[in-house]
């Protein structure tokens, strides 16, 4: 389990809002979510590590539902990583 000591240690932070289109979307529980998995938290650790890079763990948008959101924001750039089980 990721703990809070471990992530204020490192490069990776818990941003409470996103920027899309201009419009600034604060996260409040309700139509903003931020519940980043362990798996989440994991791996955001591990890329800080390996590319020493700051990486910022985004939230989710929950209304209105047709928003897409990145996971992390590293070095300016949006990014998705899908975790999802290989057939190999």
């Amino acid at each position: 389990m990721v703990k809070v000591k471990e992530l204020s240690k490192s490069k990776v932070s818990l941003k409470d809002y996103i920027e899309i289109n201009g419009h600034r979307y604060i996260v409040d529980g309700i139509k903003v979510v931020f519940e980043p998995s362990k798996k989440e938290l994991h791996t955001a650790l591990w890329l800080s590590r390996k590319l020493n890079k700051k990486i910022e763990i985004l939230p989710r948008i929950a209304l209105p539902k047709n928003i897409k959101t990145s996971d992390y924001l590293i070095n300016n750039e949006y990014w998705v990583i899908d975790f999802k089980p290989s057939n190999s």
